[in-house]
């Protein structure tokens, strides 16, 4: 979980199956709500401008469409647009996952064609890491949570293969967890979820958490914790 910046201080188990997926939680948005029965809806596709930046007094023009499992759009379920309170005790803003987000950035810069040059990793990479720093200490005043799958990484530091994120490239594996104040692994053993920030081999973090495997996966105990530790929750207009 990541605060904003002066907001306060700071396979097979025999026949079990155990699935990872790491948790990046950031203390950092319009919203769409879909109405009527909205049961085959599995994600919205989201359409705008591909210019990188917005100057302030552009029109943006923003399209949203549901889609249900097969990737068909949904015309008959209207998705809405309404304006979000910037309520900072109501709102989490999450992306879900950092592998579709690595995709976007990759097709911003080269489309569709299969292969990128040495360059082209630096600037997909070079656009990514300040995207995270953004939404992490750059003005987002509400909670950050960003998930993302792993990769087996060597830690250049140890020398040992860990879990990391799986981004764009290895060069930032290492440093994506720095935007985050606490990195959680979640663990789903048979149909039970568990957090970790004690696992070995991993690249966790935990500040607003214990560092102990088997944790209740539960937003509000970091939120608390990190209150207690002198965060503050400013609610606005």
């Amino acid at each position: 979980m990541d605060q904003p910046r002066g907001a306060g201080p700071g396979g097979d188990l025999g026949r079990t199956v155990l699935r990872r997926i790491l948790l990046l939680c950031g203390l950092a948005a319009g919203c769409t709500a879909i109405t009527g029965d909205f049961s085959p809806v599995v994600s919205i596709l989201y359409t705008g401008p591909l210019a990188p930046v917005v100057e302030e007094g552009d029109t943006v023009t923003l399209t949203a469409v549901a889609l249900d499992a097969s990737g068909d759009s949904l015309p008959d379920i209207p998705v809405i647009w309404r304006r979000l309170a910037l309520d900072t005790a109501k709102v989490t803003f999450t992306v879900d996952s950092l592998t579709g987000l690595n995709n976007m950035v990759k097709k911003l810069h080269i489309g569709g064609r299969p292969i990128m040059s040495m360059p082209e990793w630096q600037v997909t990479q070079n656009t990514l890491m300040p995207l995270l720093d953004a939404w992490t200490a750059g003005g987002t005043r509400c909670f950050f949570v960003l998930t993302a799958h792993q990769a087996m990484e060597r830690d250049e530091a140890t020398g040992t293969i860990k879990r990391m994120v799986n981004t764009l490239g290895k060069a930032i594996a290492p440093s994506i967890p720095n935007f985050f104040s606490d990195v959680i692994e979640s663990i789903r053993i048979g149909d039970k979820f568990t957090w970790d920030t004690a696992g070995v081999n991993v690249d966790v973090k935990a500040r607003n958490l214990p560092i102990a495997s088997g944790q209740k996966p539960d937003f509000a105990i970091i939120i608390e914790n990190w209150k207690r530790k002198g965060g503050i929750i400013e609610t606005t207009a």
